[in-house]
């Protein structure tokens, strides 16, 4: 039976009730790099001490002592990239939760405001730093000299700096499994409508992906075929599907960004008065919950959230305890989900 404690336990009460010294259970209580010498079986008798006693770290005192909280921060640039990662950032919340951590999600609304946020991110202490940013300006950010100076930072889209490891969705795979598929059912003049400007990282692995499948199949590669939009909305797919078929009225299928946008698309389409998918198919990506609600329902490329969030968190943690000495980035596989908005060419439009 514990003694009777006069107040809340210290950690000098946890070290004597495990017969161990204070430093030792420091070290322990507050998971600093000093652990790391203590066996397992005396970790274990710590840890039992402190149950036992009812002892709770100091929050504050635990970040004073090792130099960084509990605490990762989940960087979102623009409200629209924060919607579209939204599954996402819920199973990176999951993941860190899962393994003792929190979550602080700063959403900027510009990348002015991110680079901004990111000079006196370091004043938080954070246990580590994971970045939705799909914009040019993350080049120009400071994310390579917080790694140096020994912020583990992963990035959660394709990472184009040196020394930043990216944990994100397979998009050539993903979409070259979609254009694979709607060639497959006969379709050759196969539209893009897609963003490669201000979401260039993620856009243009969409596009490699749909022309390597162009390539796979001896399929000539036409950029007449591409709409460029400027949004991620239902708006965007409405108009940008209906610039390309005004261009392109020989079209018989599109591959859109995001599943809004393709549900802009299939709204455009019936507008013209062309059925999705007997006149043209229409494939989004992100497979939204709401594209199975749809109809016809949107044949659509999942990506695993859950599997990129905890892979990211694990890599932020064994980076925080010195156990990851090199990685390499990590692009999850992608899963075509086949439903009604794609079908074979029509006959009259081959």
């Amino acid at each position: 039976m514990p003694p009777k404690m006069h107040g809340k336990p210290r950690v000098a009460d946890v070290a004597r009730e495990a017969g161990v010294s204070p430093t030792a259970a420091s070290y322990v209580l507050s998971g600093s790099k000093g652990a790391d010498e203590i066996s397992a079986r005396t970790k274990r008798r710590i840890l039992a001490a402190a149950a036992r006693l009812g002892y709770s770290r100091n929050a504050a005192a635990t970040t004073l002592q090792r130099g960084y909280s509990s605490t990762m921060v989940l960087l979102a640039v623009t409200w629209d990239v924060a919607l579209g990662h939204a599954h996402t950032i819920v199973a990176v919340s999951q993941a860190a939760v899962d393994r003792e951590l929190a979550t602080i999600l700063y959403l900027a609304k510009t990348d002015e405001e991110a680079s901004e946020f990111l000079r006196r991110v370091q004043s938080l202490n954070p246990y580590g730093l994971l970045l939705l940013w799909d914009s040019p300006a993350v080049l120009s950010s400071n994310i390579s000299k917080l790694q140096s100076d020994g912020l583990p930072v992963i990035d959660l889209m394709p990472s184009s700096q040196e020394g930043i490891v990216s944990v994100t969705a397979d998009r050539v795979r993903g979409c070259c499994l979609c254009a694979q598929h709607l060639i497959d059912l006969g379709h050759t003049r196969i539209g893009f409508i897609l963003d490669t400007t201000t979401r260039w990282r993620t856009n243009n692995q969409k596009l490699a992906g749909y022309k390597r499948a162009l390539e796979m199949a001896d399929i000539r590669s036409d950029d007449s075929l591409l709409q460029e939009t400027t949004g991620v909305d239902f708006e965007s797919g409405y108009e940008g599907f209906k610039k390309l078929i005004d261009r392109r009225p020989d079209v018989t299928a599109v591959m859109c960004m995001n599943d809004p946008v393709a549900l802009g698309a299939i709204a455009a389409a019936n507008d013209l008065g062309l059925d999705v998918p007997a006149d043209v198919s229409v494939a989004g990506y992100g497979a939204f919950r709401e594209g199975a609600y749809f109809r016809p329902r949107l044949t659509s490329i999942r990506a695993e959230s859950t599997k990129i969030a905890e892979c990211a968190t694990e890599l932020v943690i064994a980076t925080r305890e010195n156990k990851l000495y090199s990685c390499s980035s990590v692009f999850e596989p992608m899963e075509l989900v086949i439903r009604e908005s794609t079908g074979p060419v029509s006959s009259k439009r081959r």
